[in-house]
């Protein structure tokens, strides 16, 4: 009939033992009171009597029935509570900032390269060529737009060498993820430009030896990615088609 203790609640626990165990004596010495009682009414033929001793052996009952019934009862709702308990986390509030995480390179330039050579064959131009180091920088380039350190270059020519490099970024949304496993369109390797604006399109320049790197940086996490383009003429005296830049 006791009621255990919980961690912290060691005094009350006593105090609610106690006045249990104490309301019991009562009630077992309420039922013999008034069974004795009953008793001796019946042989002195006091109806009165009887009755009062009667109802006080019925309510004595009932009292100890309860306190053991409701003990017994409240016993088994915490038994019950237990299983149903939730973890604090599940009610926990997610207001903390959504950080980027899962941070995932893509290197695109071989497939990408070769869907601007095929358009490149089309107009009577030299194909460009890959480079590896190129798509480092790329690489590089990528993870600063996306504010994970790095660095991009300076898009430059120069006329006077007849050398240089450009370089040009793209963000895609969660609707655009699906274009890094697509081909690059002929729209786009026409008008690659992402500033807009009547500029050279690289991809289509006519002189020798250019290089092309093509490197995303996806955040799965976020659902965005963002995607960086290096083209560079490395070839010396070869000659730009003219100078200027994508921005």
């Amino acid at each position: 009939m006791n009621w255990q203790p919980q961690s912290g609640t060691e005094a009350i626990t006593g105090w609610i033992n106690q006045g249990v165990l104490f309301a019991l004596v009562l009630a077992v010495a309420a039922v013999v009171v008034c069974a004795a009682t009953w008793a001796i009414g019946s042989l002195a033929a006091n109806g009165a009597v009887v009755s009062r001793a009667r109802t006080g052996v019925a309510v004595s009952l009932a009292a100890a029935l309860l306190l053991g019934g409701g003990v017994t009862y409240v016993h088994w709702t915490d038994g019950q509570a237990s299983a149903f308990a939730g973890d604090p986390k599940d009610y926990g509030i997610q207001d903390a900032p959504q950080t980027p995480a899962q941070w995932e390179f893509i290197d695109l330039s071989d497939r990408w390269t070769g869907n601007i050579n095929a358009v490149r064959a089309k107009d009577g131009l030299p194909p460009l060529s890959t480079d590896g180091g190129l798509a480092e920088r790329a690489r590089s380039c990528a993870s600063s737009r996306a504010g994970q350190g790095g660095d991009c270059p300076r898009n430059y020519f120069s006329c006077r060498q007849d050398t240089g490099m450009v370089y040009a970024a793209w963000d895609y949304g969660p609707g655009d993820l699906d274009k890094l496993n697509q081909d690059l369109a002929e729209d786009f390797i026409r008008n690659p430009n992402p500033w807009g604006g009547n500029d050279t399109h690289r991809t289509l320049d006519p002189s020798a030896d250019m290089r092309s790197a093509w490197v995303a940086l996806r955040d799965n996490a976020n659902k965005k990615a963002v995607v960086v383009a290096l083209l560079e003429n490395g070839a010396g005296l070869a000659e730009w088609n003219e100078c200027g830049t994508f921005q």
